[in-house]
């Protein structure tokens, strides 16, 4: 009886919510781990060096990067704010502000649509070259 009852409390958000800090944090997370680590091994290995210029050239390289990256995180996590509030905004709306509901669901759809345009062509040319692949396969 107690399985059912964790089974029935795995509602979608909570499976949408697991799958988010498994499948979008934990790369995100490991990519900037592996950006610091790369950092400091560049540092501590152009000490070693007896040529000073390389030295600083690797460590002025780090931070021209640096900002970047921790402008990129910051916009991440605000861009993880912005969604969440909007998640949690539209489901507390009033079924009397239908109107703005349906225009940020439309503003979704299109910013989806807009986001798969890229990929049409590189999905059409790769299912195209595996249905020839599949008919000369068959073929021989």
């Amino acid at each position: 009886m107690k399985q059912m009852d964790r089974i029935a409390l795995r509602t979608p958000e909570r499976i949408h919510s697991d799958q988010v800090s498994l499948h979008i944090l934990l790369p995100i997370l490991l990519t900037a781990v592996i950006c610091l680590t790369v950092g400091i091994l560049l540092t501590v290995t152009t000490i070693s060096q007896p040529a000073s210029t390389v030295q600083w050239a690797h460590i002025a390289l780090i931070f021209l990067i640096a900002p970047l990256l921790l402008f990129g995180l910051i916009l991440l996590v605000f861009i993880i704010f912005l969604s969440k509030l909007m998640a949690h905004w539209n489901i507390t709306l009033p079924p009397s502000l239908r109107i703005i509901r349906e225009s940020i669901t439309g503003f979704n759809v299109s910013v989806q649509r807009l986001s798969m345009q890229p990929a049409r062509p590189l999905i059409f040319i790769k299912s195209l070259a595996a249905g020839v692949r599949a008919i000369i396969k068959k073929r021989t």
